[in-house]
């Protein structure tokens, strides 16, 4: 039985091999070798899909996992709080804090239990200035 593995087949087995060496590499072998043991199953399943001549659909089953895990990290990532580029949880200090632009030049945010109203300057040569800040604060 002289078979070639499909080319979704071998593009999900790539996949798959990095996850599970980068798994083994961080000390979490069990989960290397679930991942090995799902990839021979998958496998076996696209194979089973490009020997029936649904090529497309065995296209769409090896992007199933990458979406899922693109989804996956993006929900971790906004329910943890966490920054997309260091993966660090975010302090309140860190938090974007917003900022209302007035129409008549005046921009108000606010900084611990105190209100700043900043007056900005018309532009000039494209450079805004900041001219006058008031803080008001609860007592």
């Amino acid at each position: 039985m002289n078979q070639q593995v499909c080319t979704p087949a071998q593009v999900f087995i790539v996949f798959i091999i990095i996850q599970s060496v980068v798994d083994a590499y961080n000390g979490n072998y069990n989960i290397s070798v679930a991942k090995l043991l799902f990839m021979v199953v998958y496998t076996l399943f696209l194979s089973g899909l490009c020997y029936a001549d649904l090529y497309y659909v065995a296209w769409i089953f090896v992007f199933i996992p990458f979406a899922l895990l693109s989804l996956m990290i993006v929900t971790l990532l906004y329910i943890a709080k966490m920054k997309p580029t260091s993966g660090r949880a975010q302090t309140e200090d860190e938090l974007v804090v917003p900022v209302i632009v007035l129409p008549n030049a005046r921009v108000i945010r606010p900084i611990n239990n105190c209100i700043v109203v900043t007056s900005i300057a018309p532009p000039k040569h494209g450079i805004r200035t900041q001219s006058e800040d008031e803080i008001f604060c609860l007592s």
